[in-house]
């Protein structure tokens, strides 16, 4: 856009303000005026490829799978199969077995290798700590595994199949005394197979005033119950009335801590699928806590740091290791500024961005102009450089605008 006056902008020396203002409104009525047209335009194209593909259609109308064309009989073939898959049961994956530390590990994969057909044999991974990985594709080949390691009184431990974990639900608002086998009762008339009931209790403390008083269990009105795995174990919280009693169904809070296996003391799984060798909770021995024979004055012992400590101590460095790499930490703003949080590993989001530089700030590179004589000429030549970006951008408009108007009159067929 030219100057006001006609001449170059660079030799403006008593601009009129009055004109440098009418320039920037008339430039923002012609970025509207350029903008609504280019709208009505681009509906007016998306309008003539719309009547374009349907005379296409209508005029070549074999481009269009037939009724009996492959790509019909490919779809009618996939919904079918998704419909067979609704009736089916859900497959899921079995977990992996891992085996302890062994020397004869070569030995017992060419034991298992020798049981199972090359279509069903499973994968065998050593671990860094020298732990034998077995994967199953099945739960039936899983089992066979199982059973082939407790025969052979292999040390190993896994974890429970998905398709047989029971669905946990909470009860609120039953009264804490409540049979058990009425509440199992109940359920089952709602057509739930009730696995097991188990009443909340709370310790206390006899005399809150004394650290060391006793503690005795207080039942709440909140039942744990587990059913077995079926298609209707949603439908139990629907419940609102159970033994005359008005209740609700609550979902069970998930577990932060990670899990730790009270026959071996190691974390990740529990005792109920562990066979390994049994490790005392309090003095780190061969055996479990009942058979314990360890004098209360004497220190504990830790079965995993060797610590002076017990095994189940939140405080032990292999518990909080465990921990920090099922759950990992995620650093506050507070951590970060005082410096407080280390990351356990360079793996995580913290150490991936704690030794990077903040990224350097370019200032735009502006054309030359001629240093101002005074402090209002600076200003006039800042003016008059934004007029110049906004004649760029309208220029690059007009441009958009008559490749718009020559598609329109002539449309591609």
């Amino acid at each position: 856009m030219p100057p006001p006056d006609g001449g170059d902008i660079h030799q403006i020396q008593q601009p009129n303000y009055e004109q440098l203002y009418n320039s920037w409104l008339q430039a923002q009525q012609q970025i509207r005026e350029a903008t609504q047209r280019i709208q009505v335009l681009e509906q007016h194209l998306q309008a003539q490829q719309l009547q374009e593909q349907q005379r296409l259609n209508r005029e070549f109308p074999r481009l269009t799978p037939l009724s009996g064309s492959p790509a019909n009989k490919r779809q009618r073939t996939d919904s079918s199969i998704e419909e067979d898959k609704e009736f089916q049961p859900k497959q899921y994956k079995p977990p992996p077995i891992f085996v302890g530390k062994r020397s004869q590990n070569i030995t017992l994969i060419k034991d298992l290798t020798g049981k199972f057909d090359k279509e069903n044999m499973p994968e065998f991974k050593t671990m860094g700590d020298e732990t034998l990985k077995i994967q199953s594709e099945t739960e039936t080949d899983y089992r066979k595994v199982r059973d082939l390691l407790n025969q052979g009184k292999i040390v190993y431990f896994t974890h429970q199949l998905k398709s047989e974990r029971p669905y946990r639900v909470v009860l609120r608002g039953l009264h804490p005394q409540t049979d058990i086998s009425e509440i199992k009762n109940a359920l089952g008339e709602y057509n739930h197979d009730v696995r097991e009931v188990v009443n909340v209790v709370n310790k206390k403390k006899t005399d809150p005033a004394k650290p060391n008083s006793e503690k005795i269990a207080v039942p709440l009105p909140l039942f744990f119950v587990s059913l077995e795995p079926k298609d209707n174990n949603k439908e139990i919280y629907d419940l609102k009335v159970l033994l005359y009693h008005c209740i609700t169904v609550e979902a069970p809070h998930k577990r932060k801590d990670i899990p730790q296996c009270k026959n071996c003391q190691l974390f990740g799984h529990t005792r109920a699928y562990c066979k390994n060798t049994p490790k005392c909770v309090k003095c780190g021995e061969s055996h479990l806590k009942p058979a314990c024979q360890k004098p209360n004055k004497t220190k504990a012992k830790c079965a995993n740091c060797a610590g002076n400590h017990t095994a189940n101590w939140k405080g032990c460095k292999v518990y909080q290791a465990a921990q920090q790499k099922s759950s990992p930490k995620v650093p506050t703003a507070v951590d970060r500024i005082k410096g407080n949080f280390k990351p356990s590993s360079d793996s995580s989001f913290y150490a991936a961005i704690a030794h990077q530089q903040p990224p350097s700030i370019t200032t735009p590179q502006v054309p030359l102009q001629p240093t101002p004589a005074n402090g209002s000429d600076s200003q006039i030549s800042t003016i008059c450089q934004i007029l110049q970006n906004i004649q760029s951008g309208i220029e690059k408009m007009e441009l958009r605008l008559q490749r718009l108007e020559k598609a329109q009159n002539h449309p591609s067929r």
